[in-house]
């Protein structure tokens, strides 16, 4: 599936989760409601099948590349930090700009790319060894590495597909991706029936409708929690399930979550001697959203 094909499947998924739930007098109010949640929710079923099979149509020795990219990349960045630390220590600038590679770097690499920038990181730390071992870098490390590196090169060559299947499952999401906008665009008019008379609404169905775009500023939430006499509670546990969302407040009462993509979300504040308290909260693309709450002693 296409970068951009994963964004908007992450939309159309929330999107959905916006409509569960609404309240009856919206859902009167909006003609054939019913019929377009529950076509979106097979829309959805349909390209994640789909996703599926053309997954699966990726051969052994493709896996094994994808599996030895990712070794590669993990040896190459443990030795590269470790340079780096000891570059900055000695204030050689030189030496730390040599191995100055990111993860996302390296993984958004071509493969021959990849392959020099990790040799690289290899024959640098290989000059410096005598220095370096201090910080925990070792000749066997290095020969992992080294081993790493020559394992992928074996494997750049492109694997081969079964191109007949996989196509077809390619173009099968194409047209799930077309008709499912395709009534994305028309919930949009039929939608604006409510624009005045249920704000939230629609205003909350417009936000989950946007794709966020690579590179683009993602939401942050920032709150605190307190008792009913004002005094913050620490160590809260806070948790969000479509997310995976699990943190604690920490000494003030306070959390932040740094980034959190646009849409409607459902937090959970535990702590064992206070009750248990759901909030929904709405997060607007690029803006940081402030949740404020008390939670009653039992």
């Amino acid at each position: 599936m296409k970068k951009l094909q994963e964004r908007k499947l992450s939309m159309y998924i929330v999107v959905e989760k916006g409509l569960q739930g609404v309240d009856d007098e919206i859902v009167q109010l909006i003609p054939r409601y019913k019929f377009y949640h529950e076509s979106l929710i097979n829309h959805i079923e349909n390209i994640k099948t789909a996703r599926e099979k053309q997954e699966k149509n990726i051969t052994g020795t493709a896996k094994v590349k994808a599996t030895c990219r990712e070794k590669v990349i993990e040896s190459a960045l443990e030795v590269a930090v470790k340079v780096r630390a000891y570059a900055i220590d000695e204030d050689i600038q030189v030496l730390e700009q040599e191995v100055k590679y990111s993860k996302t770097k390296l993984e958004d690499s071509a493969d021959t790319v990849l392959r020099d920038r990790c040799q690289i990181i290899h024959d640098t730390a290989k000059k410096e060894l005598q220095h370096l071992k201090p910080y925990g870098v070792t000749a066997p490390m290095l020969d992992n590495l080294q081993k790493d590196i020559y394992s992928f090169v074996q494997l750049i060559p492109e694997p081969r597909l079964k191109i007949t299947t996989k196509k077809d499952a390619t173009d099968e999401l194409s047209i799930l991706f077309l008709n499912t906008d395709k009534q994305l665009r028309k919930m949009d008019k039929v939608f604006e029936m409510v624009r005045e008379t249920h704000k939230n609404f629609y205003r909350n169905y417009k936000n989950n409708r946007i794709v966020i775009n690579p590179g683009s500023h993602l939401s942050s939430v920032l709150g605190n929690v307190k008792d009913e006499k004002g005094n913050p509670i620490q160590n809260v546990i806070i948790t969000e399930p479509t997310t995976g969302l699990n943190i604690k407040t920490g000494a003030k009462g306070t959390f932040r979550i740094k980034k959190m993509e646009p849409g409607n979300y459902e937090f959970t504040f535990a702590k064992n001697g206070f009750e248990l308290k759901k909030a929904k909260v709405a997060i607007n693309p690029k803006e940081a959203t402030r949740v404020h709450l008390v939670l009653q002693e039992l």
